[in-house]
Parts: C-alpha cells; structure tokens; sequence
C-alpha cells in the first residue's frame, strides 16, 4: 500500500509541472482598443509582464495575425475589467503614455507604471495623476499632496477633502475618497 502512494506522489510531481498553465497567458486577456481614428478593435490583449503593464501592448485577432498598441496611435483600452488611457506625460516632453483608469468620472483618477534601472536592478515605480473630467490638467498626486491639489476639484465637498489630511494616507484611500466624490455627483445628475 506503501508502495502505491509514493509511486502516486511520484507521478503527480512528474506531470503537475508539464500541466501547469503558462506563466504568460494571465497577462493575455480578451480586450477593445480605440485608435485615435476612431476605428475599434477587439482580440486578445497581452497587456503586461511581471507586474507591470506595457507601454506597447499586443492584440492577437482570432486568424492569427496581431497588431501593436501603443499610446501615440490607441487613446483608449480595456482588458478584462481594467481600463487604460492615452495621456500626455505632464513635464513638456509631450510624450503619450498609457495610465490605467482607477476611477473614472467628475475627477478621473490614474496610476503611470514606469520600469527604472536603478542600483543594478529594474525597480518598478508608480506614479499617480488626477484630473477634471477628460480634459482638465493633469495633477501628479500622491499621499502628502492629495488633500492640496485635489482642493480646487473638490470645493464643493470640503468633507472629503478633510478626510485626505490624515498623515497616515494611503493611496487607497485617495481612490476611494475620489470613487466617494464621483458617486456624489452621479447620483446628483440623476
């Protein structure tokens, strides 16, 4: 009976490798790109490596053929249920990048992932921005600025803004104070 256990434990540590998933398919997911023409297109998307989203991501078409996305060409994408948009990088370099939509409406709120080579390693930095509406100016945000940058978009809710003076803010916290602001205002619109 011994025997037959460990021949079974065995077999399965063989196989349980080769039937693993591929690493890579879960950065391959079903999505929608907008080109800045206007044209849609739908396939899978491979959106990311490691824990970072692409710059240039990759859509795959059911007869095998792909096409590159990138920021200057594609203003909008949206895999699975995680949406990201082509924005011009405040600094003057006029360079678009793509920032994924971490909430979208009166104030949209997004995170820039960038890769950095620093101290002999890539490092993966994160970079948040928020700003009116589609077209407003895009404000860097992070935890000891939100509360002051985000004052002027939220004048007319002073009770969120105090609630980004806690010294100990997370960027989570940041998120769900502006869902809170734009569910306000779209219950007010109804």
């Amino acid at each position: 009976m011994k025997s037959i256990f460990i021949l079974t434990a065995i077999y399965w540590t063989m196989i349980s490798p080769a039937r693993a998933q591929n690493p890579a398919a879960q950065f391959i997911k079903p999505g929608v790109a907008v080109s800045n023409k206007g044209d849609t297109l739908r396939g899978d998307i491979r959106w990311a490596k490691k824990e970072i989203y692409l710059q240039n991501m990759s859509m795959k078409f059911a007869d095998n053929t792909s096409k590159g996305i990138g920021p200057k060409n594609f203003k909008y994408v949206r895999v699975g249920d995680m949406e990201f948009e082509s924005v011009e990088l405040p600094g003057g370099d006029k360079e678009k990048v793509f920032m994924k939509i971490l909430s979208k409406g009166k104030i949209n709120f997004y995170q820039y992932d960038y890769e950095l080579y620093q101290f002999n390693t890539n490092t993966i930095k994160n970079e948040y921005y928020a700003r009116s509406g589609q077209d407003g100016e895009l404000l860097k945000i992070n935890t000891g600025n939100a509360a002051k940058k985000l004052d002027d978009l939220m004048k007319d809710r002073p009770d969120l803004i105090k609630l980004l003076e806690d010294k100990n803010l997370e960027i989570s916290k940041i998120k769900e104070t502006i869902d809170l602001y734009n569910f306000s205002h779209k219950s007010e619109n109804k």
